[in-house]
This record gives C-alpha cells, sequence and structure tokens, in this order.
C-alpha cells in the first residue's frame, strides 16, 4: 500500500479501537488498532513493539472503539502522556462507564 492509499484509509470513518495491554513486570502498554485481538496475537509473538518484545503481554486489559483513526491516535497520545496511577485510574473509569452503558443507566448521548 502507498502512502496516499494508507492515508485515505486512515481518514475514512472506519472504527478503530484503543487497547491497553497489561505487561510482564506491571507495565501498561498503550496502542490503537483496527482489529485488537490480531495486534495482540502480533505483541504476544514479540512481533509488535518493542515495548512489549521486551516485557511480554500477560493480558487484554481494555478496548475502546473510536470512529476514526485520528480520534484514536488522539486518545492513545493523551493516555501515553499518564503516569500508571492514572492510567489505572481512567482504565476504572471506563470499566464503570462500560457496566453502565451494557445496564442502560447511561443516556444515549453520553455514550
Amino acid at each position: 500500500m502507498n502512502l496516499k492509499n494508507h492515508r485515505q484509509s486512515q481518514s475514512i470513518d472506519v472504527p478503530w479501537w484503543l487497547y491497553v495491554i497489561e505487561c510482564q513486570g506491571g507495565g501498561l502498554y498503550v496502542g490503537i488498532s483496527k482489529d485488537v485481538l490480531a495486534r495482540y496475537e502480533k505483541h504476544a509473538q514479540g512481533k509488535g513493539a518493542m515495548y512489549t518484545r521486551l516485557n511480554r503481554p500477560v493480558r487484554l486489559l481494555c478496548q475502546l472503539e473510536y470512529s476514526n483513526h485520528q480520534k484514536a491516535a488522539h486518545a492513545e497520545c493523551q493516555i501515553k502522556k499518564m503516569s500508571r496511577e492514572k492510567k489505572i485510574e481512567w482504565l476504572l473509569f471506563n470499566e464503570k462507564m462500560a457496566m453502565a452503558v451494557n445496564q442502560g443507566s447511561v443516556p444515549l448521548a453520553q455514550r
């Protein structure tokens, strides 16, 4: 795929996912992908990011859908700037929100 086609595939409103992986040693890896399970497998096989090659994945903690690449990449950048403690707070907050959405207690406008 050439650069022009790559940019076009990212700009079309195709869902992208932000994901968080817990790694050996307790580290948290944040990334984005169109296919989280396939990307997790790459990380687990040592074919993903350098961080996950050195700190093998233990489990997938979270995945959140975004409407396009730009929004997912922006969220990824913001989360990567957080301390480990803030990332854990963020994970706990999103877990509570997901539970509330699944139980129908969050209005559609907030989803």
